[in-house]
């Protein structure tokens, strides 16, 4: 599912402020590895226990969030730690 390119625009990370992309193929599949290993977490550090099919991924890499049902959910508390794991793949 794609996003309006100006809601993208507009949209930044509530935790740091940058920019957003549609997580890319290998983002994606970088991180249905980490979740499968157990090395994903969330913004609290525990262990992430599902991934959606599409993501909003911060330009720096650190913070992705989901999008459900077409609605990126850009809630603080919900953001994925993705820094480690997309930074080593």
């Amino acid at each position: 599912m794609s996003i309006d390119t100006k809601l993208l625009d507009i949209l930044r990370c509530p935790r740091s402020g940058q920019p957003l992309h549609p997580a890319k193929p290998a983002e994606l599949e970088a991180l249905r590895a980490a979740l499968a290993d157990g090395t994903l977490k969330d913004a609290a550090g525990a262990a992430a226990i599902a991934l959606t099919d599409t993501l909003l991924v911060t330009d720096n890499q650190e913070w992705a969030y989901p999008i459900e049902q077409g609605v990126p959910v850009m809630l603080p508390d919900l953001a994925l730690a993705v820094r480690s794991v997309l930074r080593a793949s």
